[in-house]
C-alpha cells in the first residue's frame, strides 16, 4: 500500500460542512447512517491527503474529528462560499468534498485528483450523469473566479464551471449519492444497513479504547505508543516518548505497529487515532485507541514535552 494514493498525498483536503441541513433535521455531519455518521466514510476517503480541514458548522461540535475546523469566510454563501475558503486559506489546490457523500473512497478521489494535476485545469470534477463540483480538485487558478462570483452573490458551484476549464472522470454514481434529505436517508439505510431506521453505530474494526490513565500506567511499563498527528502539533506538544507518525503516513509504516504487546495510538482528541487504529488492526495489528487524545492527557495535568524533538 505504500504506493497508494500518490496524487491525494500530495494536496489538502477540505471537507465542507457548513449549511443549516434543515431538510435531514440539522447537523448534517452527525446524522447516523446506519453504520456510522454521514462525515465518517467521507474523513476515510481524504485520510491520505497531505491534511484534511473542516469548513463551516461548529468548531467545538467537530473537534472531535480529524481535522482543523476553519471558519467560512462567506457563511450562508452555500457551497461555493466554501471553496472559495478553502482556496483562499490554504493557498494551493485542494481536493473538495461535500460531508454528505457516504459512498465516496479514497479511489474514486485519487483518480480525479490525478485529473486535475494539468497545467491548463483549473477544476477536476467527478462526472456521473452531471459534473459533481463537490467531489473535485479544485486549483488555485480558479480563486479569482471562486471570489468574484462570492462576492456577486451567486451561489451556484455548477453554474461557475461553465466559465473555467474543467476536467470530467466518469465514476460510479453510487460513489457520489449525497445525503440531502430524509427520504435520501432512509433509502440508504435500507440498500447498505438494510431494515427501516436508524441502526446501530457498528466500528469496521472492533478497537478498544482506553484512558489517559491506562496509557500512564503502560507507558511506565514499557509500552509503546504512537502519535498520529501532523508533525508541527507533535513539535508543539507530545508525551514524552511517543513516535511520530502522521495519518497520512500509517499505511507506510504497519511495520511500526506490530508488537508482541498491544500499541496504544493517541492524536489529539481520538478521531485520527481511531482511524489510523481501524486501518491497522483490519492488517492483523494489535492496537488500543487512547479516549481523548493528548487533550485528556493535558487536561488532567499530566506533563507533556514542548519543542523540538
Amino acid at each position: 500500500m505504500g504506493s497508494a494514493y500518490p496524487t491525494l498525498r500530495t494536496l489538502d483536503a477540505v471537507v465542507l460542512t457548513g449549511g443549516a441541513g434543515r431538510r435531514i433535521g440539522g447537523r448534517k455531519p452527525f446524522v447516523d447512517i446506519g453504520h456510522r455518521r454521514l462525515i465518517e466514510p467521507v474523513l476515510s476517503a481524504v485520510a491520505p491527503c497531505r491534511s484534511v480541514r473542516l469548513v463551516g458548522g461548529d468548531a467545538m461540535e467537530l473537534a472531535e474529528f480529524s481535522g482543523e475546523v476553519i471558519p467560512d469566510r462567506w457563511p450562508g454563501e452555500g457551497p461555493l462560499g466554501g471553496v472559495a475558503t478553502a482556496l483562499s486559506v490554504v493557498g494551493s489546490d485542494v481536493v473538495v468534498v461535500a460531508c454528505d457523500l457516504p459512498g465516496i473512497d479514497s479511489s474514486v478521489l485519487e483518480v480525479v485528483a490525478a485529473a486535475g494535476a494539468g497545467r491548463a485545469v483549473d477544476v477536476a470534477v467527478a462526472r456521473t450523469d452531471r459534473r459533481q463540483p463537490l467531489v473535485a480538485r479544485w486549483n488555485l487558478t480558479a480563486l479569482p473566479a471562486v471570489e468574484r462570483a462570492v462576492t456577486e452573490g451567486r451561489r451556484s458551484a455548477m453554474d461557475l464551471l461553465s466559465s473555467l476549464t474543467v476536467a470530467e472522470v466518469p465514476v460510479d454514481p453510487e460513489s457520489v449519492v449525497d445525503i440531502d434529505d430524509h427520504d435520501d436517508l432512509e433509502l440508504w439505510r435500507r440498500t447498505h444497513v438494510g431494515g427501516e431506521g436508524p441502526a446501530p453505530r457498528i466500528e469496521p474494526m472492533a478497537v478498544r479504547d482506553v484512558t489517559v490513565e491506562d496509557l500512564e500506567s503502560a507507558l511506565a511499563s514499557g509500552a509503546r505508543l504512537i502519535d498520529v498527528r501532523e508533525p508541527a502539533e507533535y513539535e508543539e506538544m507530545r508525551i514524552d516518548g511517543a513516535s511520530l507518525i502522521p495519518l497520512s503516513t500509517v499505511p507506510d509504516n504497519l511495520e511500526a505497529f506490530r508488537s508482541d504487546a498491544p500499541v496504544y495510538v493517541m492524536c489529539r482528541s481520538g478521531g485520527r487515532s481511531i482511524a489510523a487504529c481501524e486501518f491497522v488492526a483490519s492488517q492483523g495489528c494489535e492496537v488500543l485507541n487512547v479516549e481523548g487524545g493528548i487533550m485528556a492527557w493535558v487536561a488532567s495535568g499530566r506533563p507533556v514535552a514542548l519543542g523540538e524533538s
